[in-house]
């Protein structure tokens, strides 16, 4: 039996094409047609494709398979309120760590992250860490997003303790712990604040005060320092003496509306001047009072090339 060319190429070309089908990835995402409604490409949800070529007579004359793409590609939305790092979300999310990676992270509209609290003395916490990235080996573009109705706020540091009387087993007063920040980069990175998106450094832990010795050898406590915004433990109230000293008291939280107030001194029986009061929490992105901790930054970029857009409020450092 004689069989034409022509006639071979097209059982050749339909044996290739009936190849293709049967053998092709089960979820099919996206289909390209040229201008004369040929099937051109298909794309898989795995990332692999299926390209055809046609000769001039419109005979399928190829199949190109590519196959899944090496890299991890996803956006990821950020949820919950405590402090998040972002390597650990997208490991979670199927990134292996041995591949490129273009992930973008969102907070979205009525999410806020903060930092872990600072207790007495201590620093507020990171609110969203980028994590330790394979960027020595592989190509990582990461972007960070902050929405609308979105909020980032590094924690508060802890107020200091107020001094107390020696005598009684007292210390002396301790300085308050810095802000943390709100967002911690540890690689290069875009961060965007669209409109309506808040990023806040914490504010700065108030120093305690000072005891003051008074008659007789005893002395009133010292106030605790403030906590800073958003949620720094206030520091505790200097003890007083054993006999007739006042003891100090402790300094409030900070809150979301701003640092804790300082607590006031102690005042034995008000014939004599009262013990130092607590230096006040700083509130978002300022130091604590009495030369208190310091405050956080909005974005510690640590020496890396962040890039960062603001459309919205950024109240701290970027650097």
């Amino acid at each position: 039996m004689t069989v034409s060319r022509r006639a071979l190429l097209l059982r050749t070309a339909l044996g290739g094409a009936l190849g293709a089908l049967l053998s092709r990835p089960a979820h099919a995402t996206e289909y390209t047609y040229d201008a004369t409604g040929r099937l051109t490409r298909v794309e898989y949800d795995d990332g692999s494709t299926v390209t055809y070529s046609y000769d001039d007579a419109g005979n399928r004359t190829q199949v190109v398979r590519a196959g899944p793409s090496s890299g991890f590609n996803a956006t990821i939305q950020i949820t919950g309120a405590g402090a998040v790092n972002l390597r650990t979300l997208a490991d979670n999310a199927g990134y292996n760590g041995a591949q490129d990676a273009t992930v973008v992270f969102q907070v979205g509209n009525a999410v806020t992250i903060t930092g872990a609290a600072g207790a007495s003395g201590a620093a507020g916490g990171v609110a969203i860490d980028s994590g330790t990235w394979p960027t020595g080996s592989h190509t990582i573009a990461l972007t960070l997003e902050v929405l609308n109705g979105g909020t980032v706020r590094g924690g508060g540091g802890g107020g200091g303790n107020g001094g107390g009387d020696a005598n009684s087993g007292g210390s002396p007063a301790t300085n308050g712990g810095a802000g943390g920040d709100a967002i911690y980069c540890r690689l290069p990175m875009t961060v965007l604040v669209n409109s309506g998106g808040v990023v806040r450094a914490g504010g700065g832990g108030g120093r305690g005060g000072n005891e003051n010795t008074w008659g007789f050898g005893e002395s009133n406590g010292g106030g605790g320092g403030g906590g800073g915004a958003p949620n720094g433990t206030g520091g505790g109230g200097g003890i007083g003496g054993i006999v007739a000293g006042d003891p100090g008291d402790p300094g409030s939280p900070g809150t979301g509306s701003g640092g804790g107030a300082g607590g006031a001194g102690g005042n034995a029986h008000g014939f004599f001047s009262p013990a130092q009061a607590g230096g006040a929490g700083g509130n978002f992105a300022a130091a604590g009072g009495l030369s208190g901790g310091a405050a956080g930054f909005a974005i510690r970029k640590n020496g890396h090339t962040v890039t960062v857009t603001n459309n919205g409020t950024i109240t701290g450092t970027v650097g």
